[in-house]
C-alpha cells in the first residue's frame, strides 16, 4: 500500500461512521477513486524509461501483480502493448475486464501462479508485495521466473525499506471525490510480532455514494524484509539480478532508505 497521497485528510473522522461490512478490495471503484490521485501517463513513461536504461530485452507483453483496477495496465493498452493482470479477487479482474476488453486477466495468488504467456516487463504497485515469509517471497520469485523472458525488469513500488522509522509515522489519510463519490481512505501499520518480522496494515475506506454512506476495511499479517535481507534472498533464488533501489518518481538510485520507492529486478 501506498505511504503517501496527494491529498492528505489530517481533519477529524468526518461524518462517515458506518460500521465496515465487506472487504476494500473487494470495491474495485471505490478503491480506484481512492487511489487516482496518481499521474499514470507519467509513471507508465517512467517505467519505459527504466526499461530503456536497465532493460536486456524489447517489451512486448506486461504484467500487472495485484493489479486491482489497474489504471496502469489501461495506459499501456492503449500504447500497444499486451497487458495481463493478475489479482486474487474475480470483483478487481472483471472490472479491468470491463474497462478495456483488451487486458487479458488471471485469477491467482501471486505467492504462487501461472500465466498462459510469457511476459517482459513485471511490476507490482502500492507497496502490494506483502507476503508472510521468507518463503513466501521466494516461492513468488520461482513463479515470475518461469513466467518472464529473460533481461525482462521486474519494478515493485513502495517495498517498506526504511525500518528505523516503521510504527512512528502517523497514520495516513485522504479524501478523492469523482463523479460524486466521496472517499475517505485510512491506512496504517503498527508491529505485530517483532520476532518473526511481522506487522498489522490496515486499510479502511469509507464511502459516501450520492448520499449512501458504506464503509470496507481490510487487516493483514505481513513479513517485514530489511532491504540487505531482501538483496540476499533474490541472490539465493538465483534467478533475478539486483538492478538497485531508486526513488519512486524518478531513475535516480536512492542514498538512504525511504518507503517512497522503487525496487528493480532484472530476470537473468
Amino acid at each position: 500500500m501506498t505511504r503517501s497521497s496527494s491529498q492528505p485528510d489530517t481533519n477529524s473522522p468526518g461524518r462517515h461512521r458506518k460500521k465496515p461490512t465487506a472487504s476494500a478490495y473487494r470495491q474495485p471503484l471505490y478503491y480506484e477513486i481512492a487511489f487516482s490521485f496518481f499521474d499514470v501517463p507519467k509513471q507508465v513513461r517512467l517505467f519505459e524509461t527504466f526499461v530503456r536504461l536497465h532493460g536486456r530485452r524489447e517489451v512486448r507483453t506486461i504484467l500487472d501483480i495485484a493489479c486491482g483496477p489497474s489504471l496502469q495496465l489501461r495506459e499501456f493498452v492503449r500504447r500497444g502493448y499486451a497487458c495481463i493482470g493478475l489479482d486474487l479477487n474475480r470483483e478487481m479482474l472483471d472490472y479491468v475486464k470491463s474497462k478495456d476488453a483488451r487486458i487479458e486477466t488471471v485469477r491467482g495468488n501471486f505467492v504462487r501462479f501461472a500465466l498462459p504467456a510469457k511476459v517482459d516487463l513485471a511490476f507490482i504497485l502500492m507497496g502490494s508485495l506483502m507476503v508472510s515469509s521468507n518463503e513466501a517471497l521466494l516461492s513468488h520469485l520461482d513463479s515470475l521466473a518461469g513466467a518472464m523472458r529473460r533481461g525482462g525488469l521486474y519494478i515493485i513500488e513502495n517495498a517498506h525499506l526504511n525500518w528505523a522509522a516503521f510504527g512512528t509515522e502517523e497514520v495516513e489519510r485522504w479524501t478523492t471525490s469523482r463523479d460524486g463519490i466521496e472517499v475517505r481512505a485510512t491506512y496504517d501499520t503498527e508491529p505485530a510480532a517483532p520476532l518473526e518480522q511481522l506487522y498489522r496494515e490496515w486499510l479502511l475506506l469509507e464511502v459516501d455514494d450520492h448520499g449512501r454512506i458504506a464503509a470496507y476495511r481490510d487487516e493483514r499479517l505481513v513479513k517485514a524484509i530489511f532491504p540487505q535481507e531482501f538483496k540476499s534472498l533474490v541472490s539465493l533464488h538465483g534467478k533475478f539480478e539486483f538492478v538497485g533501489f531508486f526513488e519512486r518518481s524518478s531513475t535516480r538510485r536512492l542514498k538512504e532508505a525511504r518507503n517512497d520507492n522503487l525496487v528493480v529486478l532484472r530476470r537473468k
